[in-house]
């Protein structure tokens, strides 16, 4: 669960979900648990960290589970509308185009049907507590990007073989 979160609880319970069980003898996450947190969902959204942005994640990692947990729900929270914009945006380039891009386009069509390819890709990878609790393994949102991705995928194959249809 990467939020939003409606009470501290909701929040703690995610940082337990997300950042595994507290060490023995501990009830929140370590700080080295709370910074492989919020870490991965940097790493998720695709953030690349600076040496100064790794030593804020060190800062941050000394606070509560909770707040490390809404911070790593945020950030994932912002790639993911991204993701949905760049979904939007690809797909009323197609439309705009008429499915067939002028040859002078088809490249950036392309290029974007493969960037978006890969951010869901690379999104739904990342395995969430919805994931874990599947029996497939995969929740439905991550399969939905699957889905999304593979349909890309196969859309820039058939731009590239000069169809759409």
């Amino acid at each position: 669960m990467t939020g939003p979160f409606e009470t501290e609880r909701q929040a703690r319970d995610a940082a337990l979900g997300l950042g595994g069980p507290p060490r023995p003898g501990w009830s929140i996450l370590s700080g080295e648990q709370n910074r492989a947190m919020v870490a991965a969902a940097c790493e998720a959204a695709g953030v690349t960290l600076g040496t100064y942005d790794e030593r804020i994640l060190g800062w941050l990692a000394g606070f509560e589970d909770s707040i490390c947990a809404v911070v790593a729900g945020l950030i994932s929270r912002a790639a993911e509308a991204g993701a949905g914009r760049l979904r939007a945006v690809v797909a009323a380039e197609i439309a705009a185009a008429g499915l067939v891009p002028a040859e002078a386009d088809r490249p950036t069509v392309l290029g974007a049907l493969a960037d978006a390819a890969d951010l869901l890709e690379r999104q739904a990878a990342q395995w969430c507590p919805d994931c874990e609790a599947s029996p497939a393994e995969c929740c439905g949102e991550h399969l939905a990007d699957l889905d999304a991705a593979t349909a890309y995928r196969s859309l820039a194959a058939k731009l590239r073989a000069g169809s759409a249809s």
